[in-house]
């Protein structure tokens, strides 16, 4: 199996038949299951399966990172500036490309004119273009999202630096690591919550809190995972759902929805994120594995798992160009509810609900597909180039 990167949601760029059949099916649909999740929870719609006792926002993120922990091989570590440049190229290249279009795209809305009341972006920069992804990544409203990108990078290289010393240690360091890991995660949440912190150290706290769940991923991998599948379903099942009920009890709220500023903790103790954090993942990791024999051959699911990147990248825009057609259209369709002001400031995080709920199942759809039509199309531009100069 190929490594690809979400975000590793880099995860599983098989691109023959071939590839598909040999990759990691469990964490396929673990990764499908958690971009799906995203999008539900960026579109604000019903899809809630468990949500009332596993909230989407209390683990997701975590659970990207987890699965490029799962994928990092030790390998790496003996060029490292090897495994840098390809990070540089498969992350970073991808997201100041993509950066700089997204800014131009919202621009282009504003200069239009097309929709009356739409706010001015913020101005290209240094600190828009490198500095801000860095930050909190929330610097074009359609972009948002891919906040994750830079922080996963940054976690990597971390990563990559700390495990070749692990490994000159040896001895299981990587234990040790994992109870200083834990304890770094906690003094992240409690630094967040208790203090005003620069904006310039938001970085230096997502490293702290993420950092743990991708040594998880790696000693997952290489000391847990035969454990793990022994013991049974029913038993990790209540376990979770026994230890997420008592959290909710005790703590009512128990998501976390501003990980890209390291916000959100207040009034709840420091350790709960790592604990609902960890129940959420090892849940969804056990129904994933449960899943295989029904959907781990299903093309869609692959094509998903594939491609979880760029979901995570042009998700909202696609959600967007669908109200912008509602806006368009709105005096004709005689649209009840339709808030065109609040449509123009959102910049792709307006809802249009109607009278319905379930049109966040059509939200969820297009954020889905919409990528992957773009996807698509990049395929066939490609093969299309390629037979140019192969016939020029």
């Amino acid at each position: 199996m190929e490594e690809n990167s979400v975000t590793n949601v880099e995860t599983f760029k098989s691109k023959k038949t071939v590839e598909n059949k040999k990759s990691n099916k469990q964490f396929a649909i673990l990764s499908a299951i958690g971009i799906v999740m995203v999008v539900s929870a960026h579109v604000g719609s019903k899809l809630n399966f468990f949500v009332e006792v596993f909230p989407y926002n209390s683990f997701f993120m975590p659970l990207f990172v987890f699965i490029s922990g799962y994928f990092f091989k030790d390998k790496s570590t003996e060029n490292i500036w090897l495994y840098i440049k390809k990070k540089c190229k498969s992350l970073l290249l991808y997201y100041f490309i993509w950066n700089i279009l997204y800014g131009l795209i919202e621009w282009g809305i504003y200069y239009s004119g097309i929709i009356e009341g739409t706010p001015e972006p913020a101005a290209f920069s240094i600190y828009t273009i490198f500095r801000r992804p860095f930050i909190d990544g929330q610097q074009w409203g359609l972009f948002t999202p891919t906040w994750f990108i830079p922080m996963l990078f940054t976690v990597e290289i971390t990563f990559l630096i700390i495990r070749k010393i692990q490994i000159k240690i040896g001895h299981n360091v990587e234990y040790i690591f994992l109870i200083i890991f834990i304890f770094l995660n906690i003094i992240s949440v409690y630094i967040s919550k208790s203090f005003k912190v620069n904006h310039n150290f938001y970085p230096f706290l997502k490293i702290g809190f993420f950092i743990l769940f991708f040594q998880l991923g790696k000693l997952y991998k290489d000391k847990f995972e035969k454990i793990e599948n022994k013991i049974p379903t029913i038993i990790v099942i209540l376990t979770t759902f026994f230890i997420n009920l008592i959290m909710i009890k005790l703590y009512k709220n128990i998501s976390f929805s501003s990980l890209y500023n390291m916000g959100n903790f207040a009034n709840r103790p420091s350790f709960l994120p790592v604990i609902v954090a960890v129940t959420g993942i090892w849940f969804w990791l056990r129904i994933s594995k449960i899943l295989v024999p029904a959907i781990g051959e299903n093309k869609i699911v692959n094509n998903i798992s594939n491609h979880t990147k760029e979901i995570m990248t042009h998700h909202i825009l696609g959600i967007y160009l669908c109200h912008f057609v509602l806006y368009l259209f709105r005096n004709i369709l005689n649209l009840q509810g339709f808030q065109t002001i609040d449509f123009a400031r959102s910049y792709g995080w307006y809802r249009y609900y109607a009278d319905t709920s379930q049109i966040g199942i059509v939200y969820i759809i297009i954020g889905i597909f919409f990528p992957l039509l773009l996807v698509k199309i990049k395929e066939i531009i490609k093969v299309n180039i390629k037979k140019i100069k192969t016939n020029g």
